[in-house]
């Protein structure tokens, strides 16, 4: 996400509240795809998916919720083509205005690759705003987690998805993770707001001129957890 998403400020800040030494400011933001780059990040992806898969089918989604239902082919036939070791990616091939249909390339992947799509699935992400003053010198700068377990968790790029058996019926279920622009789940929103508080000293509030907002790459769910048991270790050892 931080390399082909990008993040603007939607409108000014607001001061939510102040006391003696700090205000809370509430600055809103906006997180999107920006499509150039995805589309030249699927571009080299798509020959390379072609080369190292075992199996390759053409499906079609219908539906607003992700991943929409399996309209062609019959999941009878996916499954044929599809089943076996290994895991299924799905690459996004194109999408109707409304977002309402979508067809995939469908590509079995050697068991091998689950690593690298594990680690992509726990990717996190947070939001850096800096206050700047007029010299474009950096005041101070707060971090927003964007993919936490309480708040938006399951960002779909460029390789990310819940566990879902995604083609599925009573009969068949493909384990499936997803390659597409969406950055929402169940529901193919194309960008999401974010509000981030900032206790700022009045001091450097009174210095700043502008703001400015970055994705960042936060780590793994792995890293983070260990993280968090040092943390908890030394904690016990004061």
């Amino acid at each position: 996400l931080d390399k082909v998403g990008k993040v603007t400020i939607e409108g000014k800040p607001k001061t939510v509240s102040r006391d003696s030494t700090h205000a809370k400011l509430r600055i809103q933001t906006k997180v999107e795809v920006d499509m150039g780059k995805y589309q030249t990040f699927v571009r080299k992806l798509r020959p390379f998916m072609q080369k190292v898969s075992i199996n390759k089918a053409e499906c079609t989604f219908q539906g607003r919720r992700l991943p929409g239902l399996l309209k062609s082919p019959s999941d009878e036939d996916l499954f044929n083509r599809l089943a076996g070791e290994g895991r299924i990616v799905a690459l996004l091939k194109d999408i109707n205005q409304s977002a309402t249909r979508i067809r995939y390339d469908m590509f079995r992947v050697p068991v091998s690759f689950d690593g690298a799509i594990l680690d992509a699935r726990q990717q996190m992400y947070r939001l850096n705003v800096a206050l700047l003053d007029t010299n474009q010198n950096i005041l101070m700068e707060a971090k927003h987690d964007l993919t936490t377990r309480n708040s938006l968790r399951k960002w779909i790029l460029p390789l990310s998805h819940s566990d879902v058996d995604a083609i599925s019926s009573f009969r068949f279920k493909l384990p499936t993770a997803w390659i597409v622009p969406f950055l929402y789940e169940p529901n193919a929103a194309l960008f999401v707001v974010r509000e981030v508080d900032v206790d700022v000293p009045l001091e450097t509030l009174d210095q700043t001129s502008h703001y400015a907002v970055a994705i960042e790459d936060a780590g793994t769910d792995e890293q983070e957890s260990s993280r968090s048991r040092s943390s908890g270790r030394r904690r016990g050892q004061r």
